[in-house]
């Protein structure tokens, strides 16, 4: 197009012109792709203030009957604890250790041993997976969206539907018509439309792809309420949270930060330096120790020298390999391991920029003509998305190894 837009009026060129309309008649036209979620800017309204104090829940305790007529205990005598404005908490905990649970008990949909007090001009809004049970399947996707946008613009509505993956028609596609996980991107999506002062979000990343991360996390660091949030996923978290609570044995304890920070935090805990995470009752929240294991310094020496040389090998393996190339990584030490998994973001974070730049390089048909250098450049892409697979991978079992390692190891 552009050759024939620069050359459609020179005489000498006309036979290359009318070879290229002709060329260009046949193509078939692809739309282009969504624009990156940097481009996509969305701001919550302005939800209202809350009280300084936005919920309190008193110590509690949580336990459900099982099927052959026992007990489950979730939460025993955990708490207190108290959501202040401006929190944007984390909760995270291993499977099965009550986080949905918790979630729904702040919500108040959830009975529970002990009492759960909201503070002044509080507002809350829940986003869960089953949220999209309550879509009205009579409407279509826009429809649904504009019975909440509360005086936006229909090219707002569409804006933010285009970033989770709603474009063009498909606004009008019936509620009733969608998949699971079409609906519950709906679902959030209406939830980000009304937001109130006070969010309780599980697990709003399901479904979502890097762009749709992208935007959700963009509107949660420009929201000016408070939320809880259940998530897996540690680079969400780490992006949108000053606090974590993490649900381990029955109790919920406090880290300030974000994800990070925690990990920073289990492992002071894991090693046994400095001083604990403060609960909400402002009591220094207890280290845990193997009931009847012995005291440090009734353990057996260590052969020093033996010991400083493995460590040595190790650290020397790491520096050489990274974590992703080592076998042994298990070995290392809790502190050596989140330092690897720091490096392993940034590693995956320049990976992913490269790979940007190479999709530019081969989207563009004009740098085909340079048969060898195309070549390289696809075997290139094929390698760096191999790499990333296994940069992603290692991560996911770095990050698991140092959330289910006991303190001390």
């Amino acid at each position: 197009e552009r050759f024939i837009e620069r050359f459609r009026y020179k005489n000498t060129k006309a036979k290359q012109v009318q070879s290229r309309v002709k060329a260009l008649e046949k193509l078939e036209r692809i739309p282009p792709p969504p624009g990156d979620a940097d481009a996509i800017h969305f701001n919550f309204p302005d939800p209202g203030r809350s009280g300084k104090v936005v919920l309190e829940i008193s110590s509690f305790s949580k336990i459900y009957p099982n099927d052959e007529g026992g007990e489950i205990s979730v939460f025993e005598g955990a708490g207190p604890l108290t959501i202040s404005r401006g929190d944007k908490i984390a909760l995270i905990g291993k499977n099965g250790a009550g986080k949905s649970t918790l979630a729904r008990m702040l919500l108040g949909s959830e009975p529970f041993e002990g009492e759960r007090k909201e503070g002044h001009n509080v507002e809350v809004t829940f986003f869960a997976q089953h949220q999209a049970e309550s879509l009205n399947p009579a409407n279509t996707i826009l429809e649904e969206l504009s019975s909440a946008a509360g005086g936006r613009s229909e090219v707002e509505i569409r804006t933010l539907l285009g970033a989770f993956l709603f474009t063009d028609t498909d606004v009008f596609k019936k509620i009733s018509v969608l998949s699971g996980g079409e609906k519950s991107r709906v679902a959030l999506a209406k939830t980000l439309l009304s937001p109130k002062n006070f969010m309780i979000l599980d697990e709003p990343t399901n479904h979502l792809d890097i762009q749709s991360r992208g935007v959700l996390v963009d509107a949660l660091k420009r929201y000016n309420g408070t939320f809880v949030v259940v998530s897996h996923d540690r680079l969400f978290l780490d992006r949108v949270s000053n606090k974590v609570w993490y649900a381990e044995k029955g109790k919920v304890v406090t880290y300030p930060g974000n994800y990070s920070e925690f990990r920073y935090h289990q492992g002071l805990r894991e090693s046994g330096e400095g001083t604990a995470p403060a609960a909400d009752n402002g009591r220094p929240a207890m280290l845990e120790t193997d009931a009847g294991s012995e005291p440090a310094d009734k353990k057996p020496a260590l052969n020093k020298r033996e010991e400083a040389e493995r460590r040595n090998r190790l650290y020397r393996e790491l520096a050489e390999k990274g974590i992703e190339n080592m076998e042994n990584w298990e070995d290392l030490s809790s502190g050596q391991l989140r330092t690897a998994l720091k490096d392993l973001e940034n590693k995956i974070h320049s990976s992913e920029e490269k790979k940007s730049e190479l999709e530019d390089f081969l989207a563009d048909p004009d740098n085909f003509k340079d048969a060898k250098r195309s070549e390289e450049v696809t075997r290139e892409y094929g390698s760096l998305n191999d790499n990333l697979r296994k940069l992603y991978e290692r991560w996911e079992s770095v990050s698991a190894h140092l959330e289910g390692r006991a303190p001390g190891e």
